[in-house]
């Protein structure tokens, strides 16, 4: 056997799921320590995207985090709404940073092992393991975690697509104390389009242009984002940085998976919240619990599925897609009204995916009922 784990995609995921392996709190209950390889198609790490998100519990990349703001707004034709929350301020955790912390923490770990440069093409289950297939040839392990996200589907929801530059701006344009969560744009037709702004400084600032649509996905290109960053700002910029993806905004199914030795993490196992995008304090969590599971043996984590959101919020985000696909022209106004009515700390618990049902019922009184209504009776 080459590996007691194998760990497919050295990304987010399976970065996280390493260092909570390597962490002292786990490492010290896997006695020996599992044989880990970690099969990572690039060749070298770059500063290719952002995490972001509302802070919750805190998780070994903390000390990652870039910048935090404790206000943030959400306009549309003019017209913003501003709020905020110090206790769970919004925080931007930049790649170079996660990617550098992840490497570290599996550098000196005894057993784990990343092996870039290897793609791979095939899994296939065994008796008692799995074979991995690469370029380079064939490795077994007892269990293996796949952690490469599925291609981008819409089906019963959206797709969030965008495209953002990191500029310099010659004069001051941004104010480092709010950031703007969507800005929404005229003329989207059947896509929700909207300006994500993440203001590192009253001269420097990420600036995402993002479409959410049912797909197939018409991406935006950083052309785009660059004629409208001319248009609104209003003076010359430099491009100090690119960064672009695709996210599947869709109630997350819940594969049957009898007791088996292939485990989806990440993406692929539902840690992108439908309603929002958001994923990475999921990650973190599923992560955490994965190494614990994994901690007491390969084949104690048969079988692991990732905790789920309690019910209710699914069925609410379900039905807050619906009405999102099939009423594109009322995304400003559901936006722009839910943060407008609904208090700052019980929002950012809902949209968090931390909140209770009290928090639940404030986000549903926020929104004008009508639209959910016809949807429910549709």
């Amino acid at each position: 056997m080459d590996a007691d784990l194998i760990i497919v995609g050295g990304g987010c995921a399976g970065l996280s799921l390493a260092a909570q392996l390597a962490a002292p709190s786990v490492a010290n209950q896997a006695r020996p320590p599992l044989r880990t390889l970690i099969l990572e198609p690039r060749h070298t790490y770059q500063n290719d995207r952002t995490w972001c998100g509302w802070r919750g519990a805190p998780h070994l990349f903390t000390g990652c985090i870039s910048t935090s703001w404790s206000r943030w707004t959400v306009s549309c034709r003019g017209n913003s709404v501003t709020n905020g929350d110090g206790a769970q301020p919004y925080d931007c955790i930049p790649a170079d940073r996660f990617y550098a912390a992840g490497l570290r923490a599996i550098s000196d770990a005894p057993g784990i092992t990343l092996l870039p440069g290897e793609a791979v093409t095939t899994l296939t289950t065994q008796a008692d393991h799995v074979a991995v297939t690469t370029a380079s040839g064939t490795l077994r392990a007892r269990i293996v975690v796949d952690t490469r996200p599925p291609l981008p589907q819409a089906n019963d929801g959206l797709l969030q697509s965008f495209a953002g530059l990191e500029v310099e701006t010659e004069t001051p344009c941004f104010d480092p104390a709010v950031v703007g969560l969507m800005a929404f744009l005229p003329g989207g037709g059947d896509r929700i389009s909207f300006l994500y702004t993440l203001p590192f400084s009253r001269t420097r600032a990420l600036l995402e242009l993002t479409w959410m649509q049912a797909g197939p996905p018409e991406r935006p290109q950083f052309g785009d984002v660059a004629a409208l960053l001319r248009d609104r700002l209003g003076c010359g910029f430099t491009v100090l940085r690119r960064e672009s993806g695709c996210l599947p905004m869709q109630p997350a199914s819940r594969a049957a998976q009898a007791p088996g030795r292939i485990l989806r993490m990440g993406i692929a196992g539902g840690a992108l919240r439908p309603a929002t995008g958001y994923g990475f304090a999921t990650i973190q969590a599923q992560a955490k619990h994965l190494a614990a599971t994994l901690a007491q043996g390969p084949d104690a984590a048969r079988g692991w599925q990732a905790p789920r959101l309690p019910a209710w919020t699914r069925r609410m985000d379900r039905l807050f897609l619906r009405v999102l696909r099939r009423h594109p022209e009322r995304a400003p106004q559901l936006f722009t009204t839910l943060f407008r009515r609904c208090p700052a700390a019980p929002l950012v618990r809902f949209l968090s995916g931390t909140g209770g049902l009290g928090d639940a019922a404030r986000v549903a009184l926020s929104l004008p009922p009508g639209p959910f209504l016809r949807e429910l009776a549709w």
